[in-house]
């Protein structure tokens, strides 16, 4: 993931549309949130997820959270193992079409 972006890259690869938002508005809190839309962009750019939260550009992150209006911060309290980033992942993958792989699938 480049580290740096351009506010022109950033509005083309990273601005939420009004279907991204109504899914996103599906999580409770704006840790979730937050969490939600970054791994739904993420998995857009890079079609994989981010596995830790060091790996965030911090520009993109101002920028997602600016849109959600929220603190950028939040994020520092988002769970990065377990149900809930599992459950995202889930509704991302939904959302894009996607089925996660299996080695079943490969046969």
């Amino acid at each position: 993931m480049k580290r740096n972006w351009t506010p022109d890259e950033l509005a083309a690869d990273w601005s939420l549309q009004p279907a991204e938002l109504e899914m996103i508005n599906q999580a409770r809190t704006d840790k979730n949130r937050l969490g939600l839309v970054l791994l739904l962009k993420w998995f857009q750019y890079e079609s994989r997820f981010p596995t830790r939260p060091q790996d965030v550009p911090p520009h993109v992150l101002r920028f997602l959270a600016r849109q959600l209006a929220i603190s950028p911060d939040i994020l520092k309290q988002y769970t990065w193992q377990g149900r809930t980033i599992a459950r995202h992942r889930v509704l991302v993958r939904t959302y894009l079409g996607f089925r996660e792989a299996t080695v079943e699938g490969c046969r």
